[in-house]
């Protein structure tokens, strides 16, 4: 998939570092280098496609992203908005260069679908969920985010533990962390203190329902990436580099084994992925 692009980036200026004690960590180019990712605005429209999946329904994921936006909209710290949109009009977790900054964030349901490169799940069968995120490189400015939900092999749920309701892999659990993603915040390492009972936690039996609510490491990363009245934070600098004002992007890549691999844009522009890893996995 080849595309042509003009873009002329600004520099940010005043960036914040993170102390280094943080469990938390912002997303970057999953090569371990490159600037922090973040949003050049702090009102982002996350919109659902019109299609259910084999155990939930449109209206589930709605109500599931609602409760997620919800979650990281209640940080007191932060300023950083997030809204549901109309719905989405395209399914496909890709970056509209012809709409611009008319680009929608996808959610959408994906499953085996023969001969439907669209519906397809295309990504490793061992993730929940994917976040993909476009960025401009040298900057790490954010210019579209996408979740995908691995519906091709796994049984997902919408409902309460009780009577007439069996936790499989929970729908908002999996949601809450996904939209983690979509603020600019990555896996944390789980040899840091705190991070198995964080949100952005990497893996999720099922049954889990702890990723419903934001851990206080999460809380930090929100309000560190965005604190209310303040200027954005980096956990990353950003790279200095002379920007090629004509870019031709082309599509390279995959998904690494600690869950922040990605897809490698040579240029100006990069995709990488998320993926929420189910315990034990490490292909």
């Amino acid at each position: 998939m080849t595309r042509a692009a003009l873009w002329v980036v600004a520099a940010i200026g005043g960036a914040l570092f993170a102390p280094p004690a943080q469990a938390y960590l912002c997303s970057r180019e999953a090569t371990g280098v490159g600037p922090s990712h973040f949003w050049p605005v702090r009102d982002v429209e996350l919109n659902v496609y019109d299609k259910a999946g084999e155990e939930v329904s449109v209206a589930d994921i709605e109500a599931a992203i609602d409760f997620a936006i919800a979650q990281w909209n209640g940080v007191e710290c932060s300023d950083f908005v997030l809204r549901r949109g109309p719905g989405a009009q395209d399914p496909r977790a890709v970056y509209d260069w012809a709409a611009g900054a008319f680009n929608e964030n996808v959610v959408v349901v994906r499953q085996k679908a023969e001969n439907d490169a669209v519906d397809d799940w295309l990504h490793p069968v061992s993730a929940l969920a994917i976040t993909t995120a476009t960025y401009v490189r040298p900057s790490g400015k954010v210019l579209d985010t996408d979740i995908e939900i691995n519906d091709a092999a796994f049984v997902f749920s919408a409902c309460d533990p009780g009577p007439g309701c069996t936790v499989r892999h929970d729908l908002t659990n999996t949601l809450v962390h996904e939209v983690g993603h979509v603020v600019g915040l990555d896996h944390p390492l789980s040899t840091q203190p705190g991070a198995a009972t964080a949100t952005m936690f990497a893996s999720a039996p099922e049954g889990d329902l702890q990723k419903r609510d934001l851990d206080q490491d999460d809380i930090d990363g929100i309000c560190f990436l965005y604190p209310t009245g303040g200027e954005t934070g980096a956990c990353y600098p950003e790279v200095p580099r002379e920007e090629p004002p004509d870019v031709t992007i082309t599509e390279v890549g995959g998904c690494a084994s600690t869950g922040a691999g990605g897809a490698l844009w040579p240029l100006l522009v990069l995709v990488v992925r998320f993926r929420k890893r189910r315990p034990g996995d490490t292909s």
